[in-house]
């Protein structure tokens, strides 16, 4: 685990200071990256844990702990097919708002690759700057379309594993590794509830805002267009 943490940093390193040929992203932040390399370790964690239950079960049998293997290996297969295609629908849909002269560059695959378990790293593409719609609304997450893939982790992955490690240390207790992955699960939980929900209300108050906006400009006009009428006839 150490070995992948520390991979995720240097590449998250090389990333933010556009190294190895890579075309730097000035839109990305250090807390950006910072949530991709936490989301990560989330999802090396989960794959830890898996095996815990799939080595508790071939040390004692316990069929309780086969079903959680059984359960958090489903689940993980299921989220990372789902994660893949939000990938490659996101990369099919805004292929020419993303920089051609990185795309042959191993960087590029590798973020596909790391968004296929994290939607996450989706902000990690290079980007073109006309890519970012709403940079008040979205932030680095680029557009609505992005910034909801990013969302729909918190339903996908993170509540049924958080159910899943509940469920374990209900029955079984607290061991290291259910330890590790419950602080970085319950880290993007709540990262994603405080975060990401104030964002889609503040998306939806200024849609709100923004038709209530239209509807006055419209009644102005419609009131001005009356005025002028009427001075015509007079």
């Amino acid at each position: 685990m150490g070995i992948c943490g520390a991979f995720l940093y240097i590449f998250k390193v090389l990333l933010l200071n556009g190294k190895c040929g890579w075309k730097k992203n000035d839109k990305l932040k250090k807390s950006d990256l910072a949530i991709v390399w936490c989301s990560g370790m989330d999802f090396v964690t989960d794959i830890l844990w898996i095996e815990s239950r799939r080595q508790d079960y071939y040390r004692d049998g316990s069929q309780f702990s086969w079903d959680l293997y059984v359960a958090g290996l489903v689940l993980m297969v299921f989220s990372c097919t789902i994660f893949c295609g939000m990938a490659m629908f996101t990369l099919g849909s805004y292929r020419n708002k993303i920089d051609d002269e990185v795309r042959s560059h191993p960087f590029h695959f590798l973020i596909f690759v790391l968004s296929s378990t994290n939607p996450e790293a989706m902000v990690l593409f290079p980007w073109l700057p006309e890519a970012y719609e709403n940079e008040v609304r979205f932030g680095s997450r680029v557009n609505e379309r992005v910034y909801q893939f990013t969302f729909l982790r918190l339903f996908i992955e993170d509540v049924p594993q958080f159910i899943l490690q509940l469920v374990y240390i209900s029955a079984k207790g607290l061991d290291a590794i259910s330890a590790l992955n419950l602080t970085f699960t319950c880290g993007m939980l709540a990262y994603t509830a405080f975060s990401k929900i104030q964002k889609l209300l503040c998306m939806s108050d200024a849609g709100r805002l923004g038709r209530t906006m239209s509807r006055m400009r419209r009644t102005r006009s419609q009131r001005q267009q009356g005025a002028n009428v009427a001075a015509a006839r007079v």
